[in-house]
């Protein structure tokens, strides 16, 4: 992202340091330690501000050189690109942005340094709530800067079970809950799309089966809007009126719904077809709950969402930098 942060503001208020014991000493350090942190952010905005609007005043060229030359496409290109830079901080293409990115890696380093200094000071001098206050600030500068989380936490699978591979005990699916309708594990008619067995979904007109994954341990990066989700699988369907699909729900810390997200409806009729939704995890997400969801379309009594579904997979990934 390309957005102007004010560091400043950042720091200014979210340090809140601690009440120590008010000795002239304790005083001293604080003050001089903020001023060095006051220091590197006025540097980082000066420069980084410095840097972007050189890319504004590239691109506004770029514009009038379209425009005078006759080349209308070219110039809604540039103009759009403007715009884009300026409201959604999306990284332009066609002037370069080199100046912009190192002043900005040079900057955050150095502010994450006069914090970083910080905490080494306080824990010296053994005002430790104020280093723990510091080194949430460091984190959240790291997020800002980019930095991803903690190996083996990101782009992995995060469903219990994906498959259907582990036998269900009392139509009961190990990491699954029904919701709606009659599941059950098949092992064949149709074939698995991969391993032993698949979910399948029989004897009502919906069904719903679903599986809440928690991702607390994100929090920091999710509410930094650096994380995305994608979640996969295979479905199968015996004939038209039935269909087929997933749906992802976000959810905040009170498992109450911040957004939702639906795959395409699978249109393939006897054959497995894959299906996929993905998209940014919202700030403020906790949980994520899935959820496959089956229907017929057809009215009339005595007819069942007959769908399989197999080969499910949640990843959350870092999201790309523009």
């Amino acid at each position: 992202m390309f957005r102007t942060i004010s560091i400043g503001v950042l720091c200014l208020s979210t340090v809140s340091f601690s009440k120590a014991h008010d000795t002239d000493t304790e005083s001293v350090l604080r003050k001089d330690i903020q001023t060095k942190v006051d220091s590197a952010t006025s540097a980082y905005d000066k420069g980084l501000g410095a840097a972007r609007g050189d890319i504004v005043k590239l691109l506004e060229q770029t514009v009038r050189s379209a425009t005078s030359r006759g080349d209308i496409q070219g110039a809604d290109s540039a103009s759009r690109e403007l715009k884009n830079f300026l409201v959604n901080d999306q990284k332009p293409t066609l002037v370069t942005t080199t100046r912009f990115e190192m002043t900005r890696e040079k900057g955050m380093l150095r502010l994450i340094g006069a914090h970083e200094v910080g905490v080494r000071r306080f824990t010296q001098a053994g005002m430790l709530e104020d280093a723990r206050t510091l080194r949430e600030v460091i984190i959240r500068l790291r997020i800002r800067k980019g930095e991803p989380p903690l190996k083996g936490t990101l782009d992995r699978q995060l469903l219990v079970n994906p498959g259907g591979e582990k036998e269900a005990v009392n139509n009961r699916f190990v990491g699954w809950r029904i919701i709606k309708g009659g599941w059950k594990r098949s092992l064949d008619n149709p074939d698995p799309k991969t391993g032993q067995g698949s979910f399948a979904s029989l004897g009502a007109r919906t069904c719903v089966l679903t599986q809440n994954v928690k991702v607390e341990d994100l929090e920091n990066y999710i509410d930094a809007s650096t994380i995305t989700f994608q979640l996969t699988g295979e479905i199968w369907r015996l004939q038209k009126s039935e269909t087929g699909s997933l749906t992802i729900d976000c959810l905040n810390e009170k498992g109450r719904v911040i957004e939702s997200s639906f795959s395409p409806i699978a249109l393939k009729v006897g054959q497995w077809q894959s299906v996929a939704v993905e998209g940014p995890v919202p700030k403020g997400t906790r949980a994520v709950q899935v959820y496959l969801f089956s229907r017929m379309t057809v009215k009339g009594k005595g007819r069942a969402a007959n769908v399989w579904y197999d080969n499910l997979d949640l990843r959350l990934k870092k999201r790309s930098s523009h």
